[in-house]
C-alpha cells in the first residue's frame, strides 16, 4: 500500500510560506489577500494493491484535485493456455489497420536530426583549432546554412562525409557521397543561369565542395577544376563588386590561399595577381590586412613564375618552350619577390618577435621509427596563435618555391645577363625545416583540424626539398600521411600532394596526373 497521506494540502505559496492555507479553488483567499501568486496544489497519487493470490484483480486508484471520489482501472488476469482462443478474422483484420495506422510516419523519421547532428559536429571539429581566425576558408559558407538551399546541400555533402571518416561510418559516408552528387546537379544549374553564377552563395557552395574534395581526396583533377572555377566566377564578379559586399571580402580573402596552390600544382597564372586585386576589393573596408593577406599578396605573384617551368618545387630546370618568353626577365621578377618576402618578414618580425618559442620535441608522427637525435633540429616552434603559424609556415613555403626558380635560373646556362653567384641551397633548407618545426604544434589534438588543413602545401614544398632519404625527408613524408589519414581520418588530399605530379602539355595546356602509389 503506498500513497500520499497526512501532510499539508494547502497550496504550493502557502506551504512555502509555511502558514495555513484555506484550501480554497481554484486559487486561495489568503495568497490573494496577501497579492501572492498561489501557485495551485499538488495531486495525490495512491497506488492500492490489494493482491493476495494470482487470481485476485488490481486496481489502481487516482485522486485527482478536482474529484473526491476513487477511479479505479480492473486489470484481468493473465491469459494462459487454458484461457487463449484465437481471434476472429474481423479481430485480425482491425488489428493489422491499427498496427498500420500506428506507424512511425516519414516526418517523424531521425534522419533530419541525424543530418543536424553531422552538421553540428563537423563545424566543431573540421576546423578545430581554427579560433576566430579570418583564414578559415571553409567557414564562410557556413554562414548561409540556413538561408540557401543549395549552400546548405554542400555543407550537408561535407558534413556527413566528415563525420563518416571520422567514425569510419560507411553508411553515412554513402550518404554524404550521395548528397554530394546531387549538389553537383545544382550546382551547375546554378552556374548556367546567369543571375545566380556571380552571387555568394553560388561563390561559398563552390568552397565547400572544394573542402570537400581536400576533405575525401577523391580526385585531384576535381579539386583543381572547383578551384579555377571559383577563380573564374571571381574573375566575372570583379574588384569593385567585391569591395560593395562584406561577404564577398571575405570568401576572397578565404580563398587566396587555395587559388595559389592550385595555380602553382598546374602552373597556371592566376588573374589575382593583378594589381586591382590586391588593392580595390579592400578599398572600402575599415581593417587593416592582416600579417596572412599582405603575404598573399606576394603570394599570389608565384604562379605567375612557375607558369614557365614544368615543376617548381623540384630541382633542375626544364623551362617550357613559349615563344617571346625572355628567362632574363623572369628572373628579375622571381629576385623582386624573393625581396618582396623579406620586407614582409622585417614587418612581421616587428610584430611577433614575442609570438614563437622554442621547445624540445615530444612527438613524432606514425609510420617514422627513426630517432630524433638523427634530425637536424632539436627543438621545435610553438606559437601564440594559429594565426601566426600559418603565416610563418606560408612564407618559408613561398620562399622554397621562389627561391628554388631563381637557383634554378642561376644555374640553367641560358640567362643572357650576369647574376652573383650566391648558394640558395642552405636558404632553401632552412626553410624546409623550419615547416617541420612547426608541424608539431599544429598537428596538436587541439588543433589538429586547421593545423592539417594549413600544413597541405608547405609540408609538400618542404618534403620535395628536404635531401632524398634523409631522416628528415622520411619524417616529412610520415607527417605528411598522418595529416591525410591519421588515426581516425584527416586530410584525404594530403596523400596525392606528397606525390610527384606527372605533367602531360598539349598544345600550351597542362594536364595532371596523380599516381596513386605512394612513393
Amino acid at each position: 500500500m503506498v500513497g500520499v497521506h497526512g501532510g499539508s494540502k494547502g497550496c504550493f505559496r502557502c506551504r512555502k510560506r509555511k502558514v495555513k492555507c484555506d484550501e480554497a479553488r481554484p486559487t486561495c483567499k489568503r495568497c490573494e489577500k496577501g497579492g501572492y501568486e498561489c501557485g495551485g496544489y499538488r495531486d495525490l497519487f495512491q497506488f492500492d494493491d490489494r493482491s493476495t493470490s494470482k487470481s485476485a484483480t488490481r486496481s489502481l486508484a487516482i485522486v485527482s484535485q478536482n474529484q473526491s471520489s476513487w477511479m479505479s482501472v480492473v486489470v484481468p488476469p493473465p491469459l494462459t493456455d487454458a484461457t487463449w482462443s484465437p481471434p476472429a478474422d474481423s479481430e485480425v483484420e482491425w488489428d493489422l489497420r491499427l498496427n498500420s495506422t500506428l506507424s512511425v510516419p516519414s516526418f517523424l523519421s531521425l534522419e533530419p536530426f541525424s543530418e543536424d547532428f553531422c552538421v553540428s559536429y563537423t563545424n566543431t571539429h573540421l576546423m578545430k583549432g581554427s579560433g576566430d581566425s579570418q583564414q578559415n576558408w571553409a567557414i564562410p559558407g557556413i554562414t548561409s546554412f540556413n538561408k540557401n538551399s543549395l549552400v546548405r546541400d554542400c555543407i550537408l555533402a561535407l558534413s556527413l562525409s566528415f563525420f563518416g571518416q571520422q567514425h569510419s561510418d560507411k553508411a553515412t559516408l554513402s550518404r554524404g557521397a550521395a548528397v554530394y552528387g546531387l549538389t553537383l546537379g545544382r550546382l551547375n544549374k546554378a552556374l548556367s543561369d546567369s543571375s545566380q553564377n556571380r552571387s555568394v552563395p553560388t561563390l561559398e557552395s563552390i568552397m565547400v565542395l572544394t573542402l570537400y574534395e581536400v576533405l575525401m581526396g577523391t580526385n585531384m583533377r576535381s579539386f583543381v577544376a572547383h578551384v579555377l572555377g571559383l577563380e573564374a566566377l571571381l574573375k566575372m564578379l570583379g574588384p569593385e563588386n567585391v569591395s560593395k559586399s562584406r561577404p564577398a571580402l571575405e570568401l576572397l580573402e578565404s580563398s587566396r590561399p587555395v587559388i595559389c596552390s592550385a595555380c602553382t600544382l598546374t602552373l597556371k597564372e592566376t588573374v589575382l595577381a593583378a594589381p586591382e586585386w590586391k588593392t580595390v576589393p579592400w578599398s572600402k573596408n575599415l581593417k587593416p590586412k592582416s600579417d596572412l593577406q599582405l603575404l598573399y599578396d606576394v603570394m599570389v605573384d608565384l604562379p605567375g613564375l612557375t607558369v614557365h617551368v614544368h615543376d617548381p618545387v623540384s630541382p633542375g630546370f626544364r623551362p617550357r618552350a613559349i615563344p617571346g618568353q625572355d628567362l632574363d626577365v623572369l628572373y628579375m621578377r622571381t629576385c623582386r619577390i624573393i625581396s618582396d618576402y623579406d620586407a614582409w618578414r622585417v614587418g612581421w618580425d616587428q610584430r611577433h618577435s614575442n609570438h614563437m618559442l622554442e621547445f624540445t620535441p615530444l612527438w613524432t608522427p606514425h609510420g617514422w621509427f627513426g630517432s630524433n637525435a638523427d634530425l637536424p633540429w632539436k627543438k621545435v616552434w610553438h606559437f601564440s596563435a594559429i594565426a601566426v603559424a600559418q603565416a610563418y609556415i606560408v612564407y618559408q613555403a613561398g620562399i622554397i618555391l621562389a627561391t628554388r626558380l631563381a637557383y634554378n635560373l642561376e644555374h640553367s646556362g641560358l640567362l643572357k645577363m650576369g647574376h652573383p653567384t650566391i648558394d640558395r641551397e642552405p636558404e632553401m633548407q632552412h626553410a624546409a625545416i623550419e615547416i617541420c618545426r612547426s608541424v608539431e604544434w599544429l598537428l596538436a589534438d587541439e588543433r589538429r583540424g586547421a593545423g592539417g588543413l594549413y600544413l597541405l602545401m608547405p609540408s609538400r614544398c618542404a618534403w620535395k626539398t628536404l635531401p632524398i632519404c634523409s631522416p628528415e625527408q622520411e619524417w616529412m613524408l610520415a607527417a605528411t600521411r598522418q595529416i591525410g589519414k591519421g588515426t581516425r581520418g584527416g586530410w584525404s588530399m594530403a596523400a596525392p600532394m606528397s606525390r610527384p605530379l606527372t605533367l602531360h602539355h598539349k598544345d600550351g595546356a597542362s594536364r595532371i596526373d596523380v599516381p596513386e602509389a605512394d612513393p
